[in-house]
């Protein structure tokens, strides 16, 4: 009898913890759509600044540096500019869960 019990307890808990998975990947999709068009329409624009007046956004500038090693071109500037972006994103998402921890009191 204490058998039966058992395979009931590990199916509900298998069942919810798919339908919570499903819902950690919705909400993580929503989060990353968010961020990037925060990034796009108001973070980009303030890096769109040309310092040197020759007509390209400096950051974008960046973006085409370029190291060669002997027969081979690492785009360090298109790694320093999504290293840049990433770190970014990283610190929006801890401030905003920062700040949902701090003033709803969720710990």
């Amino acid at each position: 009898m204490s058998n039966h019990k058992d395979t009931h307890f590990i199916t509900f808990i298998l069942k919810y913890t798919v339908i919570s998975s499903v819902l950690c990947l919705i909400l993580a999709d929503i989060y990353k759509q968010h961020i990037n068009a925060l990034i796009s329409y108001v973070i980009d624009p303030i890096f769109s600044i040309d310092l040197d007046q020759n007509g390209e956004p400096d950051l974008k500038q960046l973006k085409g540096w370029s190291v060669t090693l002997k027969q081979t071109t690492v785009p360090i500037g298109l790694i320093i500019y999504n290293v840049f972006i990433v770190t970014l994103k990283l610190a929006l998402l801890f401030t905003i869960l920062h700040i949902l921890i701090k003033y709803l009191n969720l710990c």
